[in-house]
């Protein structure tokens, strides 16, 4: 009885029907999104990597990757080689099979096995942005990309 009571000033209370009205156009039953989600899919040119100087590391042609959602495949070039390979994900856990094949060309710097050591770390993804791609180690962001459009 105290319930119903208590329910029934709550519904006759001009601030409680103003609150909930508000509630309602802030957050509609059926919201919907104007942008789709970001997706994987497509090319991604590294803007980031944990404890890297990029400048130094990469001079003029820094990793790219792409996914193939298709085929369930990256490929990409890690500063020299070029390398691909099936993925695996679910969710926004990621998973890269290795060995990743890659061409054996020589290679001058630290660039190619500092990129490959940081996607060997990787567990999940975020997008911080939708053109913005962060692989996550644990609970520390250790590669980021930007999206590229693909050149013809």
């Amino acid at each position: 009885m105290k319930k119903s009571i208590v329910l029934l000033m709550l519904l006759t209370c001009p601030t409680a029907q103003q609150s909930i009205a508000q509630s309602k156009k802030k957050n509609p039953p059926h919201a919907v999104r104007k942008t789709p989600p970001p997706s994987l899919a497509g090319f991604w040119e590294l803007s980031y990597i944990e404890g890297v100087n990029m400048e130094q590391l990469y001079k003029g042609n820094k990793p790219k990757i792409n996914f193939d959602p298709k085929r369930i495949q990256i490929t990409g070039n890690n500063s020299c080689n070029t390398f691909s390979g099936p993925i695996k994900i679910e969710g926004n856990k990621i998973i890269f099979t290795k060995p990743l094949v890659q061409t054996l060309m020589a290679c001058e710097g630290e660039g190619e096995q500092k990129f490959m050591e940081a996607l060997g770390k990787v567990q999940t993804f975020a997008f911080p942005e939708n053109d913005k791609l962060d692989f996550i180690a644990g609970d520390r962001g250790v590669v980021q990309f930007t999206r590229v459009m693909k050149k013809r």
